[in-house]
């Protein structure tokens, strides 16, 4: 007998199931629980997964432990599938009265807890004319493949300021290392007044980039302060 019938996790989560027997047996009744692996192969795991019951502890409960695997993967919702867990009799290591018994079998779902995005290190910067600064730039979730990423100014800072290193490509190997951009504003002598806030935009480029990127930018907020009078 089986605690319950389905299970929903979202990936780093964990649940059990509890398992008793029906009816007290002569001797051993061995249980083992397998993962639908075909479907869960690494998005699933399973502890204590072997439940050994006896004359004297055939109706107290044992837990099977379930947990949801926490990659960094976008790799979208699996199952329900009716036959995520199955519960099966060792025939070899159970008393005859039980060997006969069909298997159980409990639907999983897990769910995906991650998503496409750039993660910026702020959300704004001030700079006066002569002065630089850097924002890191990371991916929010690892790839399958490379994702490159261009950094623009706003229009409105025309000659007022400028971008060093503003296209940067990750890997499935290095996504969530920060790289950086660095941020110039440009010293004149004009009295031209401050400019800003506009933003720079930090795009995916879809044609050179892993498909569950595509379309997504963020931005920052930047403001040039005038240096001259």
């Amino acid at each position: 007998t089986l605690g319950t019938g389905s299970l929903f996790l979202t990936e780093g989560e964990d649940d059990t199931v509890s398992v008793v027997l029906s009816k007290q047996p002569l001797g051993n009744v061995k249980i083992t629980a397998s993962l639908r692996n075909v479907d869960f192969d690494g998005r699933a795991s399973l502890t204590n997964h072997v439940l050994t019951f006896n004359a004297g502890n055939w109706n107290v409960a044992q837990l099977l432990q379930v947990t949801a695997s926490d990659d960094n993967l976008i790799n979208g919702t699996e199952g329900p599938h009716s036959d995520g867990i199955t519960f099966s009799i060792v025939q070899a290591d159970t008393t005859a009265l039980f060997d006969g018994v069909a298997n159980q079998t409990i639907a999983l779902t897990v769910f995906d807890n991650d998503t496409a995005g750039i993660t910026l290190g702020t959300g704004s910067l001030f700079l006066t004319e002569s002065q630089d600064d850097t924002v890191s730039v990371r991916l929010a979730a690892q790839p399958d493949s490379d994702v490159v990423i261009t950094a623009s100014l706003h229009s409105n800072f025309n000659s007022r300021a400028t971008l060093t290193n503003h296209l940067i490509t990750f890997t499935n190997a290095n996504w969530n290392t920060p790289q950086l951009v660095q941020v110039t504003a440009s010293d004149d002598n004009l009295i031209n007044g401050d400019v800003g806030p506009n933003n720079i935009t930090f795009s995916v480029v879809d044609a050179d980039s892993d498909n569950n990127f595509d379309g997504i930018s963020s931005t920052v907020a930047l403001t040039v302060f005038d240096n001259d009078s």
